[in-house]
């Protein structure tokens, strides 16, 4: 029986639960799946496997997986082919942008090549297949309460809009910032929530943004338990100006957010405009500007697109529906 290993050596954000902690259990069900780690402990629940145990087994012959989703991941796993040829490598890259020299020779030394959206087929190759995340639906679910969210940003029970992740230029929240101003005077007690990490570099440009627009953000960090937040959000963005294929936008859509995300990536094939959810053009601030008008006029609306949002996550970007896709690659490869 084959053995797929998902190498994981990068440094855990505390009280994060990283994706493929997510789709590795879901995974099991389909081929025997592992997790190695390097740096840190994951769940005593998870299926791992030490780096010893793993060269016995790899000793033995069976046919194994490395399944690398970061260069240094890649560049361990081809050392191990070199004295284990029963070993066989996946590469997943993450991003959508055009890869450097050295991540290119290491995608070309992969058997199969697994990218998020189609833009990174150009970069990737023609024989590189296209995965989308899923979510766990247990985790993130249904549920319309923002009582966690006003606690903790101390202000009037009121529409939240949120931007999950890390704070930070490229991800647009300045773009945020901009479309929500106009939108004050109608709706005074309205408020901006950026969850997510800042770093240092960028505090400064983060404190700009608070000044212009005083007492509208309220910046709460990193968040363990972010499902809860998910929840008492009514309107959740993403402005980015480059995304791989962000989990954020299916998380929040499972919890029944209504969100509006930048037309870039393959959030077309999640984002049905109008119906479960809204796109409009990357950078442009009236559109969002317009879409969130609109929202906070329609709380109707805003019930129904989040329910929709909600089914759609259920129907087809579930951890079920992803670790299916990979198996079957998995499959071509034995």
């Amino acid at each position: 029986m084959a053995l797929v290993v998902h190498p994981h050596f990068h440094r855990r954000k505390t009280g994060v639960t990283t994706h493929v902690e997510t789709v590795v259990p879901v995974l099991n069900a389909e081929l025997p799946c592992k997790l190695l780690s390097r740096g840190y402990r994951f769940d005593e629940a998870l299926p791992t496997i030490g780096e010893a145990e793993l060269r016995q087994t790899l000793r033995a012959g069976g046919p194994v997986i490395w399944h690398a989703h970061r260069n240094h991941e890649m560049l361990t796993g081809i050392s191990l082919r070199m004295r284990y040829p029963n070993i066989r490598l996946v590469f997943t890259r993450h991003t959508s942008s055009r890869p450097s020299l050295p991540t290119r020779l290491l995608m070309a030394k992969a058997d199969a090549c697994v990218v998020l959206n189609r833009e990174s087929l150009e970069y990737a190759g023609s024989d590189a297949k296209i995965v989308y995340h899923g979510v766990d639906t247990e985790r993130f679910n249904y549920c319309r309460d923002n009582s966690r969210v006003l606690d903790g940003a101390g202000k009037s029970n009121s529409p939240v809009i949120g931007i999950v992740g890390r704070v930070r230029p490229e991800k647009g929240h300045e773009v945020l910032v901009d479309a929500v101003m106009p939108l004050r005077e109608r709706h005074p007690n309205l408020k901006v929530v950026f969850v997510g990490a800042c770093d240092r570099k960028h505090k400064a440009w983060l404190r700009s943004l608070e000044k212009k627009a005083p007492g509208l953000i309220e910046w709460v960090g990193e968040q363990i338990n972010i499902a809860s937040w998910y929840h008492g959000i009514s309107i959740m963005a993403l402005p980015s100006f480059r995304e791989g294929f962000s989990c954020t936008v299916l998380e929040a859509m499972a919890s029944g957010c209504v969100v509006a995300v930048s037309d870039i990536s393959d959030f077309d094939q999640v984002v049905d405009h109008g119906n479960n959810g809204f796109l409009f053009e990357a950078g442009n601030h009236r559109a969002l500007t317009g879409i969130v008008g609109e929202l906070l006029d329609s709380p109707h609306s805003m019930s129904r697109i989040g329910k929709a949002a909600s089914q759609t996550i259920s129907k087809k970007f579930t951890a079920e529906h992803e670790a299916r896709t990979l198996a079957g690659i998995y499959k071509q490869l034995l």
